[in-house]
C-alpha cells in the first residue's frame, strides 16, 4: 500500500512539474497568442448535421483558401 502512494505522490508532481513548464511565456508560440494572426488565417461558416434524424448544429471552422476537395482531420466535440 505505501507504495501505491508514493507512486501516486511521484505522478502528481510529474503533472504539476509538466503543467508548470507548459505556462511559461518563453517555450508557449508568440504567433498563436495573438489573435489577429489567427484571425487572419482562419474562417468560419455554421453548419447542420443531421444523424438519425436529429439535428445537430454546430461552427465548422477551416484555414482560408482551403480548396473543395482537400482533405484534413477534423475533431467533431
Amino acid at each position: 500500500m505505501k507504495r501505491y502512494s508514493i507512486r501516486s505522490v511521484i505522478v502528481g508532481l510529474a503533472t504539476l512539474l509538466g503543467l508548470f513548464a507548459c505556462g511559461l511565456p518563453e517555450v508557449r508560440s508568440t504567433e498563436a497568442a495573438k489573435p489577429e494572426i489567427v484571425a487572419s488565417k482562419i474562417e468560419s461558416r455554421h453548419v447542420d448535421i443531421w444523424s438519425d434524424g436529429t439535428r445537430l448544429s454546430g461552427d465548422l471552422w477551416y484555414l482560408k483558401g482551403l480548396q473543395s476537395g482537400d482533405k484534413l482531420p477534423a475533431v467533431i466535440l
